[in-house]
């Protein structure tokens, strides 16, 4: 079975014709299981990366552009050309949606009679709105494109259980089941932490971390930061940790003039262990994004027994206690949930623990493949009729 997946959110990395990527590359692999695969994506050139190897042994990549700005958007003959060939060619055409590259594929595939199935993680409305004034002229028409999408995909994956399923409903046969990929830690974090939090004081450093692109306002690390400003100057030593790329000049700036910049710390990008190392070493992880999915780098999080905190959009209160939880852009309940006897904390270690278990590799990849596998049932039966 030849397989098309377009996706154009993402962007990665060429370094001497070799691909890389952090996560992809396990998507990837999931997909080419299915057949010959062809991977419409963007890339940019580097020389040397930090992320991870992707494997394309049974993969082919071909570079598309994005099409994510006011600018580019009407310039799209390229990406047409492109993906009519591989939509066409394909027996079933993979797409992550949001993703307007991913609805063009979409049509192409309902001209051709292919059969689509749409991963949905995230909300194009949440994203674009959040953004910035450009990001609200494409909202409501990208919005109804992305329902457009889902609602006449063949098969639907959602990486929520009720957020995107309420929001994009569809006539095709669908499941819940996160994209997030993880391995399983040792108990013994557990227990390291309880200890730590047993005897962490006020004045003793407690490090925050937040995964998120640097680049773009919605992931809220700004919130946190200015929230730190006020508990630093109530006494309090939190430190903030920023993993991801992107550019961090705002964020710095903003720190600087808050005259808290010794207190926040830029990580740059990490390969997927080295995350999950450092966050062992975090003491309270946070997602004040305005907009998300199921975010994965929470369950990530939550798999190093690290008591989170976030905001109450997307698929976040699905993950974290209700009390845990703030309004996007609250800086006041941001310092009210940190503004708290340290030692507190310690009963959240088990409860991030066991959750993250829902989202382990023997538990998601059974629900998956069996999704997969019926998929791949029904096409090879209407290829022999």
């Amino acid at each position: 079975m030849n397989v098309t997946f377009v996706y154009s959110n993402i962007t990665i990395e060429r370094v001497n014709n070799k691909y890389y990527h952090n996560f992809l590359g396990d998507i990837i692999l999931r997909y080419s299981q299915l057949g010959a695969l062809t991977v419409c994506t963007s890339v940019r050139i580097e020389k040397t990366s930090k992320q991870n190897e992707i494997n394309l042994a049974n993969a082919k990549i071909i570079e598309i552009n994005k099409e994510n700005t006011i600018k580019n958007i009407f310039d799209r003959r390229y990406n047409k050309r492109v993906i009519k060939k591989a939509v066409k060619s394909c027996d079933l055409l993979i797409i992550h949606t949001p993703d307007s590259v991913g609805d063009m594929a979409a049509r192409y595939a309902k001209r051709f009679s292919k059969p689509v199935l749409s991963v949905v993680i995230g909300c194009v409305w949440d994203s674009l709105w959040n953004h910035s004034w450009k990001g609200k002229l494409l909202a409501i028409p990208s919005f109804f494109n992305m329902k457009k999408t889902v609602k006449n995909a063949d098969y639907v994956m959602y990486v929520t259980n009720r957020f995107l399923q309420n929001r994009y409903p569809t006539n095709g046969k669908h499941i819940g089941c996160s994209d997030v990929v993880i391995e399983e830690n040792e108990t013994s974090v557990c227990e390291k932490r309880k200890e730590r939090f047993a005897h962490l004081k006020k004045s003793d450093e407690i490090k925050i971390a937040t995964i998120g692109g640097l680049g773009v306002s919605y992931k809220g690390q700004q919130y946190i930061i200015k929230a730190l400003k006020t508990l630093i100057r109530h006494g309090w030593n939190y430190h903030y940790y920023l993993i991801g790329g992107g550019d961090k000049k705002y964020l710095s700036r903003l720190a600087s003039r808050l005259g808290i910049e010794k207190h926040i710390h830029f990580l740059g990008t990490l390969k997927h262990d080295d995350i999950n190392n450092c966050l062992i070493n975090m003491d309270i992880y946070a997602q004040p994004s305005k907009q998300e999915g199921l975010p994965r780098s929470v369950v990530e999080a939550m798999n190093t027994a690290i008591p989170c905190i976030g905001s109450d959009i997307g698929g976040i209160p699905e993950l974290l206690p209700s009390e845990l939880l703030f309004k996007k852009g609250n800086i006041n309940a941001i310092i009210g949930l940190l503004e708290v006897e340290p030692s507190s904390w310690g009963k959240y270690v088990d409860y991030s623990f066991g959750k993250a278990k829902d989202f382990l590799p023997q538990v998601l990849n059974k629900r998956r493949n069996d999704f997969l596998e019926m998929i791949a049932s029904e096409i090879t039966k209407r290829k022999h009729l």
